[in-house]
Formats: C-alpha cells, sequence, structure tokens
C-alpha cells in the first residue's frame, strides 16, 4: 500500500519510514544485515560468557524441561504428553518413547487417529493427517488447514485457510477417506478468526474478535450442517454438558451465568464435558458439572483433558513444583514425575499501586534455598486476555533460579488473570495501563527485596515485547531495571497496524488499534510504538537483547531489526543486540530454542553481574 519507498499515506496523514526496505526480508542488503546482527550478538556473548557456561545452561534447561514430561492424557490408543500452551506430543501405546510426534491438536475414537501439525517450520501452516489406529497407517493428509479440528462418527470438522493465520472457512469430509469435501460456513469478516470446539464428540464452531465471541453448535442436515447459536445477543458463551448447558455473559458486565441462573465465581477459561476452569486475579479454580468447587490453586495452571471424555483427569502446575496429574473421580493423584523433589520454590504475592490509582497482582518465584531472591526477573504479556501463569517457571529459567535469582509474573490489565473487562482495560489506548501496571509492580517487588535496578530484567515475548518496548521508551534512563530481554517482539506498531495485507492486522483492530481508519488510534499508538518512540530515545545504560526468527508469520523478523537499529546510539555503554535464526518460527524448533536460551540467559546472568557467580 506504499506509494513510494516507504511512504505511507492514510489520507489525513502521511510519513516516511527510511527503514522500509527492511520489510521484504530478501536481497543482498537484508542478507548482509543478518549476518551482520548475528555475528554482532555471537561476539558480545563471547566477550561476556565462557562457552562452558552455555553448555552448562543448556544442561540445566534440558533436565528442567525432562520434569515437566508428563504422558497424563491419552485418546484412544494415542498416549498424550502437554508440550507447552500450543503442542503436544503423542505416542501409539505400543510405540517407544523415542518414536514420539509433535502436534498442535490430536483425537482418537479409537479406530482413527486424528492429528494437526505445523509443517512450514515455523510458519504455521498447519496440515491434518488421519491415521489408522490399528495399523499406524496414514489414510489421507490435508494441507494448509486451521490448528483445531473436530472428529464425530465418521465425519471430520476441519477449517480453511484464505491467507496466512487467518482460518475462515468451515469444511467438513468424511474421516476414513477425505472424500467429500463439503464447505459449510464462510466467515468474511476480517476482524474474526474461526476455531473448533469438541465437548463430548459435539462439534463447536467459535468465531472470535478480541474478547467477544459467538458459539455454535454444528448440527448435520441434509443440506449439509447448520450452524445453531448456543446463547444468542450474548458476548461471549461456553457450552457445557452435551450442549444442554450453557455459560454466558451479558454485554457490559463481567458476571458469567448458567441457564439455570447460577453465578460463576471467576471468569472461565476452559471447559470439557467433566470440569470447568475459572481464574480470579491469578488463583484458578476448578468446578464439576454440579458447581462444586472441586480443586483451587493460589497461581499456576490446571489443564483439562480434553482427548478423552470417560476420565476426568487434571494435570495441575502451580509453578512451585514439578506438574502433576489428578484423578478427581477417585480424589487421588495419578501420575507423580519419578523426580518430583527436584524444585522446591517459594511462591509470594507482590500488590502494587499503578499509576492510575489501581491496584495490581502479581507473584514471585525463588528457590528456597535462598532466603530472599538475589535478582528479579520480571515476566510480563498483558494482551489477548492471556493469562500470565507462572505454570513451568523452572523448566523455563531454572539456570537463573538456581543461582538466586527470582522470576516475577504479573497480572497486568490486557491479560486474562482476572476480569474480562479487565482484560479489555489494556486494549488500544488502555495499552498504556498494561505498561504502568508492569512497572508498578516491577517496583513493588524491589522494594520488598531490596533488589537494585542494575540486577533487574524485564522480559516479554511477541506481544509482551510490545510491553518491553513501551517500558523502554518510558524508563530509558536505568532507573527501574538494567537490561530488556525480549522474544519475537511487536515493535513496529503504526507500520504493521497501518498494513491490512499482514496476517493479522485485520484481526487485531480491536487488540492494538486501526489508525488507517481511526485517526484517535493513530493518536495514541505514535506514542506508544516501540520502533516509532525508539528513533528519539536514549537508553545508554540499559542492555537490550532480542531474538527473532526469518519463518515468524506473526512478528515478522523486521519488526526487531528496525527496533534494535533505532534503540542503538553512538556511546551506548550496554549493547544493544539480537539473533535473527533461519528455519525458525514464532516458536523454536527444540533444539534451537534451549541453545538461544541457554546462551541469552548466560548472558544475562554473567552480564548483570559483571561477569562473576552471583
Amino acid at each position: 500500500m506504499d506509494k513510494q519507498d516507504g511512504l505511507r499515506d492514510l489520507g489525513f496523514l502521511s510519513w516516511k519510514d527510511p527503514d522500509a526496505w527492511m520489510e521484504p526480508m530478501k536481497g543482498p542488503r537484508w542478507n548482509t544485515l543478518v549476518r551482520d546482527e548475528n555475528k554482532k550478538l555471537q561476539e558480545t556473548i563471547k566477550k561476556y560468557v565462557d562457552p562452558q557456561q552455555i553448555e552448562t545452561f543448556k544442561k540445566e534447561l534440558t533436565a528442567a524441561g525432562k520434569l515437566y514430561d508428563l504422558e497424563c492424557f491419552e485418546s484412544g490408543p494415542v498416549k498424550i504428553s502437554p508440550n507447552g500452551m500450543f503442542n503436544v506430543r503423542w505416542r501409539f501405546e505400543d510405540e517407544p518413547i523415542s518414536q514420539r510426534k509433535d502436534a498442535h491438536d490430536i483425537y482418537s475414537d479409537g479406530k482413527l487417529v486424528v492429528y494437526t501439525h505445523d509443517i512450514g517450520k515455523g510458519a504455521e501452516k498447519y496440515e491434518i493427517v488421519v491415521l489408522d489406529a490399528k495399523t499406524h497407517t496414514t489414510l489421507w493428509r490435508r494441507s494448509p488447514v486451521g490448528p483445531t479440528f473436530s472428529l464425530v462418527g465418521d465425519t471430520i470438522y476441519y477449517l480453511g485457510v484464505t491467507q496466512k493465520l487467518w482460518y475462515n472457512k468451515l469444511f467438513k469430509c468424511s474421516a476414513q477417506s477425505g472424500h467429500g469435501q463439503t464447505e459449510l460456513y464462510e466467515e468474511k469478516d476480517g476482524h474474526y478468526n474461526l476455531s473448533l470446539l469438541r465437548y463430548d464428540l459435539t462439534p463447536y464452531l467459535v468465531r472470535e474478535n478480541s474478547g467477544k465471541t459467538d458459539t455454535f453448535t454444528i448440527e448435520a442436515s441434509s443440506s449439509g450442517a447448520q450452524l445453531i447459536p448456543v446463547k444468542p445477543g450474548t458476548e461471549r458463551q461456553l457450552p457445557y454438558i452435551q450442549g444442554s448447558r450453557v455459560y454466558y455473559r451479558e454485554a457490559g458486565t463481567d458476571s458469567y451465568k448458567g441457564q439455570s441462573g447460577e453465578e460463576l465465581h471467576g471468569t472461565p477459561y476452559d471447559i470439557n464435558f467433566n470440569f470447568l476452569l475459572t481464574r480470579k486475579k491469578g488463583e484458578t479454580t476448578l468446578y464439576n458439572h454440579y458447581g462444586h468447587n472441586e480443586y483451587h490453586i493460589k497461581q499456576g495452571s490446571i489443564q483439562l483433558d480434553n482427548y478423552n471424555n470417560t476420565r476426568s483427569v487434571i494435570r495441575v502446575d502451580d509453578g512451585t513444583q514439578p506438574p502433576f496429574c489428578v484423578d478427581r473421580y477417585y480424589r487421588k493423584k495419578l501420575i507423580k514425575h519419578s523426580n518430583h523433589d527436584a524444585f522446591k520454590l517459594k511462591a509470594k504475592k507482590v500488590l502494587g499501586t499503578s499509576a492510575d490509582g489501581t491496584e495490581v497482582h502479581g507473584v514471585i518465584l525463588w528457590k528456597g534455598l535462598f532466603t530472599k531472591p538475589k535478582a528479579l526477573f520480571a515476566v510480563g504479556y498483558g494482551a489477548y486476555g492471556v493469562a500470565s501463569s507462572p505454570a513451568g517457571c523452572y523448566g523455563k529459567w531454572a539456570p537463573l533460579i538456581e543461582r538466586g535469582w527470582g522470576i516475577l509474573y504479573t497480572y497486568i490489565r490486557g491479560g486474562g488473570d482476572d476480569t474480562d473487562s479487565w482484560a479489555q482495560a489494556g486494549r488500544l489506548e488502555g495499552r498504556v495501563h498494561t505498561r504502568d501496571d508492569f512497572l508498578a509492580l516491577v517496583e513493588a517487588t524491589q522494594k520488598m527485596y531490596k533488589i537494585p535496578a542494575t540486577q533487574t530484567v524485564i522480559y516479554g515475548r511477541s506481544a509482551g515485547g510490545f510491553l518491553m518496548g513501551m517500558c523502554l521508551n518510558k524508563e530509558p534512563s536505568g532507573r527501574l531495571f538494567g537490561a530488556v530481554y525480549t522474544e519475537v517482539p511487536y515493535v513496529d506498531i503504526i507500520r504493521t497496524t497501518t498494513n491490512p495485507d499482514l496476517p493479522l492486522t485485520k484481526m487485531e483492530y480491536n487488540e492494538f488499534g486501526d489508525p488507517a481508519h481511526r485517526p484517535e488510534d493513530f493518536g495514541f499508538l505514535v506514542d506508544l510504538s516501540p520502533a516509532d518512540v525508539a528513533i528519539t530515545t536514549e537508553a545508554p545504560n540499559i542492555f537490550v537483547i532480542a531474538r527473532t526468527g526469518l519463518n515468524d508469520s506473526e512478528v515478522y523478523a523486521y519488526e526487531p531489526v528496525k527496533w534494535i537499529h533505532r534503540i542503538r546510539k553512538p556511546g551506548d555503554t550496554q549493547e544493544k543486540v539480537i539473533g535473527i535464526a533461519e528455519g525458525e518460527g514464532h516458536f523454536y524448533s527444540p533444539g534451537a530454542a534451549i541453545q538461544a536460551k541457554a546462551e541469552d540467559l548466560a548472558l544475562l546472568h554473567y552480564r548483570i553481574f559483571h561477569n562473576s557467580s552471583a
């Protein structure tokens, strides 16, 4: 949409971006830049960290990751181990663990095994694969498709892709053969994305836009299928117990009610045939289908078994110990890691007061061997209504924890740790609240444990990178933190939100803004956009490290490259560096992820403590 190199004209305003040449991410100039930036990062690492220290960090991260490997779920003949927020690892029960595969979604009815996985080397190009459950042979496969599906009898419902990351069509076909593909629905509004849910073998289609949903039961008919709204006229709906019950939220409210008038305590975030999960101020509660409180944790996450409706298994991870599974029917721990005493972390709530007087919450975790944290690593996100759970804390940050660092998780506006209005308060112009909430919790934690800014690192990935950039804009002097660490950061906000050809732009107008059509959005974004404010920001005493991948389809690699180039100024006493990985996307592959994390954490630790052990 640029009229000429870098010139963007919105009608009411036009400007030229001198770094727009990076956006195609190709050509000799770009290739040289990538090579030079990777060289600069490696030189910085070598300057402060011995290679053996990186190998030690890698071993610690690998060992910590094994503590989270639980085959706690099963579906037909398939054993399933959750592997992070969006993926699982799986195998047939008669196969060795060494043959496990990765999947985004998986389900088996005992006859077939169906799964989706990324075949785009991190670019989030999904393929659906159908196997014979007995012979393990592949019956058929299809791509590109959406990451979710529903298998009901001999029918598979799956999503079609019109453009990258926009899942806007609903199809069905024969599960056995893949034949008879029929389009059932097309979403034409680019603000909405589609997903599929399955509760007790009932398929549901969900269209979502910035926390607002419309949920439909998919009912077969002679003409193909009908989409039946489960609770029309409400802001969000969660079907429960074979569709016979729905929890819903009316517009302008935060309370979720059932059809009998019962009201939930907290905001629901997952549901299946047996259980419902809610969050309130970072705490998680499990309810059974009678509405009784079955289980509660003060921080962390509970994961439901959405693979087998005949079991009542949950996976619990409160961040302070290795995760375990519980069978709520028999009221007993079902699976516990053999090395369940490998780490014991302390957890302490943190309270702060944001710039507008709002009370904000967080939780800090650290190794019980230390009386208090010796340094602070603050994690922030605050977007899409996604929670900032400390589940998996040790697996991600073990080398720092073992050396006395405290890991702070912040429940800030924009995130999904409290009510829906809490999430909404961090969207659009409310993004400033997300920043102020985070900084308030960082400062409150520093006061609690007398941790100086020079021994404080702030961290965020993806949309959390937007937060990190805003924090650097607000506090460039080093008063509150000495280092910024960010992965695949969303930082080139103005250019991205005014380019509807990018995969996520239209779907995120109500999350981040639509400055091309709403001048008022341009007004607040121009003051917050990290890549734009960075031109005039000077942060000579703050160390910055970023990571990105050339296959990233959510946040293109040129965004953080622009940002790093602009915050790097002559005379900086602290480096600003970036790693740009070829063949990696928004989520690095396991081997690349551990290598990068080991380098980054070792660099941060030894850089913060002036190349001496803490």
